[in-house]
């Protein structure tokens, strides 16, 4: 049976259930068809909030050796710097990972969400203007806990928006769009961006 495009049919209340809890159960299943019908389009979000975090991992490589450069046309960071403005960003997006999955579950996936990004989009805009190699540091730190609240909700929110036919399953006729989409875009972002970007600094 295909269950692509189906969904599970309301809940009917039960005999002498009160009034108020059918109107809930009523606004609960209106709520579900919404959601259902967007679905592609918050795929579409998850996916572009998945590349963001992602290629970040990995673009400052391009920009190593005009952060090296002494002022005023580099940041005139050390060896030593370098490192940490690679590495603070996988250190805290790693730290943080399963504990803002957690949090995520308890106070809302969506909030979970829109604060992560909300983060990594002030302090890559913060990191982009850094006047010296520990303000650098320290944003990109910064951007690591915003992607980390980010990565956890992604995976959760498909997991709820999609009915289980649509998830990943065993197939000979391959996954549904909805399971290849996530790590489609992890792999492109991982691997893609720093080359084409290296390509274009060069």
């Amino acid at each position: 049976m295909d269950h692509r495009n189906s969904r599970p049919a309301a809940r009917q209340p039960a005999a002498g259930q009160p009034a108020a809890s059918a109107a809930l159960s009523r606004a609960a299943d209106a709520v579900a068809d919404r959601i259902h019908r967007r679905r592609w389009a918050i795929l579409a979000v998850l996916v572009v909030s998945l590349i963001a975090i992602v290629l970040d991992n990995t673009v400052l490589n391009v920009a190593l050796k005009t952060i090296a450069e002494p002022k005023p046309a580099g940041l005139g960071a050390s060896q030593s710097q370098l490192e940490w403005g690679i590495n603070s960003y996988t250190l805290v997006f790693a730290g943080l990972l399963f504990t803002f999955g957690v949090i995520g579950d308890r106070i809302g996936r969506k909030k979970m969400l829109m604060f992560g990004m909300a983060a990594f989009g002030v302090f890559s805009l913060i990191t982009a203007y850094s006047r010296n190699p520990d303000q650098l540091i320290f944003a990109r730190a910064a951007m690591g806990l915003g992607a980390a609240a980010v990565m956890p909700q992604t995976l959760s929110i498909i997991s709820n928006v999609f009915d289980p036919g649509e998830r990943p399953r065993p197939s000979a006729s391959g996954p549904p769009p909805s399971a290849s989409a996530w790590p489609s875009a992890r792999s492109w972002a991982g691997c893609c961006w720093p080359t084409s970007g290296g390509a274009a600094s060069s």
